[in-house]
């Protein structure tokens, strides 16, 4: 329903009362599907494609996988701030994380 309704990044952090962490509402443009992060990081690649919205937890090896393999947002959940590493590996791919 995200993609379809060209839902702004804006709407999103509204409704989960989130804030960026990394990146900027500019480079918001997902083309992908919205999945849950749920899997060991060397099967995450399997599921992973660019322009995805994943939400997931704060295992920051999974996280610079999800980065890694194009994903256009992360969510992050329970109020958990990525690692700095993890961090730093956004900002150099240009990708969102809330």
């Amino acid at each position: 329903m995200l993609l379809r309704t060209n839902t702004p990044l804006e709407s999103i952090l509204d409704t989960l009362n989130a804030s960026i962490i990394c990146g900027n509402m500019e480079d918001f443009g997902p083309s992908g599907r919205v999945l849950v992060a749920a899997l060991e990081r060397e099967r995450l690649k399997e599921f992973i494609k660019a322009g995805d919205i994943v939400i997931m937890g704060n295992k920051e090896d999974c996280i610079i996988e999800v980065i890694n393999s194009g994903a256009n947002l992360i969510i992050s959940t329970c109020n958990v701030r990525p690692g700095q590493k993890a961090i730093a590996s956004n900002a150099n791919n240009n990708r969102e994380t809330i």
